[in-house]
């Protein structure tokens, strides 16, 4: 079995789910072969490293390259797909990605468009050459790994085949990249680009994805270890079962190495320890758990160094939300919180620790926001109780003095018991870890505040 970081090879016959996306994509071709202008005709799926996007775009390559229009029409369709992870690899790079752009094309066939194609000298007569043969012939330009190309590149290929496509509402692009990247600079392209995120598996995708690709894996099993993400799924699934915690751990590796390629080495341990924050991650969550990591290797960051920090993690896809609050992107944090608690246990329940101090001090200086903050001390206690195998019978007398002084209406109004009790009972992961008897007899103590 092989752990290289470069997905498995396009099979479409293991290709699971993504049918909102496949869907969308089929509206804007139906719009565009019954000759309506095609709303929003740049799509930009982007998400965190090895979520799908390639299976993703070589399945709508392997689709409108072996069908002719997804709608009644006489209009075909001219699938375009370019890897441009492999054009970077070329000594020129620009002449690399004209050769993809104009011999890229899926079909079975040769005709007249495609033999024009092939022949154009440059970008410029490219685009005039698909141009030319709108609306019978529907491009739909697939750049697999966009961000791949440096930003000049880039800018040259937007400037002389992406802009002229967008312009005439009849062609459809599809880029995967991360958020930021690639960048899109022209006014024409930005004003026509719908950003859309891929999600990981849920657990019967999961399951499925490891049907179709015939192995024998339990399903529910595999994604209880990889939440959903498909490389790591798959890295799972193809090995032997029962899967013992050192050698998931071994198989989680690659992919995240692949999450946190762009973190510094220097910086990874502090991004795992952070990584046990659900919520609230900003400047001062971050201060905290660094300085906890490698005191004297933070003096004297300024708030503009984390901020940076933050941004970057955002731009990766590890982090959503901001600009003043970020929370990790949820396969993000399971792949990382996983191999943590496999391969480090005791820093596992050192970062859980250290975030239950963090919300204990914010309880105390914002108290007035302690509804939301206790939430977080409750699950950071179990979890850390849990991962330390505390006998259950072991938990209630810490864990109410822990947290017994702050359920009363001095501490709580109305509002926040009542979004604190939801907040507890709906907790899927506080659900998991936390004893059942003890669980049941916190939201009493919360519902008698509601009374």
């Amino acid at each position: 079995m092989s752990t290289d970081i470069g997905p498995a090879a396009y099979r479409p016959e293991e290709f699971v789910n993504r049918e909102d996306e496949l869907d969308l994509i089929r509206d804007k071709v139906g719009q565009a072969c019954s000759g309506e202008a095609v709303d929003w005709p740049i799509v930009h799926f982007h998400s965190a490293p090895r979520i799908g996007k390639t299976w993703l775009l070589s399945h709508l390559a392997h689709l409108y390259g072996h069908l002719r229009c997804p709608v009644p029409s006489n209009h075909s369709v001219i699938a375009i797909m370019v890897d441009c992870a492999g054009v970077v690899r070329a000594t020129d790079v620009r002449a690399a990605l004209l050769r993809a752009c104009k011999g890229g094309w899926e079909g079975e066939t040769q005709d007249s468009c495609c033999e024009r194609l092939e022949k154009a000298q440059d970008l410029p007569a490219l685009a005039e050459a698909l141009c030319t043969f709108m609306p019978e012939r529907v491009p739909l330009l697939l750049l697999d790994a966009a961000d791949a190309l440096d930003a000049d590149d880039f800018a040259w290929l937007e400037e002389h085949l992406l802009d002229p496509l967008a312009r005439t509402d009849r062609a459809i692009v599809v880029a995967a990249g991360t958020v930021d990247s690639p960048h899109w600079h022209r006014f024409e392209t930005r004003r026509r680009i719908h950003y859309r995120p891929l999600r990981a598996f849920n657990a019967d995708e999961t399951a499925e994805q490891v049907r179709k690709a015939g192995l024998a894996a339990p399903g529910i099993d595999v994604y209880q270890i990889s939440s959903g993400h498909p490389y790591a799924s798959r890295l799972l699934a193809e090995a032997r079962w029962p899967l013992e915690d050192g050698r998931a751990a071994a198989l989680l590796q690659p992919v995240e190495a692949e999450l946190l390629r762009n973190v510094s080495l220097e910086l990874r341990d502090g991004v795992r320890m952070l990584a046990v924050i659900r919520r609230f991650i900003h400047i001062a969550s971050l201060r905290f758990f660094l300085s906890r990591f490698a005191p004297e290797a933070r003096e004297g960051w300024s708030d503009a160094y984390y901020l940076r920090f933050l941004r970057r993690l955002q731009q990766d896809q590890l982090l959503i939300g901001g600009p003043d609050q970020y929370e990790f992107a949820p396969v993000v944090r399971d792949v990382v919180l996983q191999r943590l608690r496999l391969t480090r246990p005791e820093v596992y329940r050192k970062s859980h620790r250290a975030a239950l101090e963090l919300y204990q001090g914010w309880m105390k200086a914002y108290p007035q926001d302690c509804g939301r903050f206790l939430l977080e001390v409750i699950y950071h206690d179990a979890a850390s109780r849990a991962s330390a195998g505390e006998p259950e019978g072991d938990w209630g007398d810490e864990f109410w003095g822990l947290i017994g002084d702050w359920l009363s209406p001095q501490n709580l109004t109305f509002d926040q018991a009542y979004a604190l009790y939801r907040g507890a009972r709906d907790d899927g992961e506080l659900l998991r870890i936390m004893p059942p008897s003890l669980h049941e007899a916190l939201l009493e103590r919360i519902k008698r505040l509601l009374c």
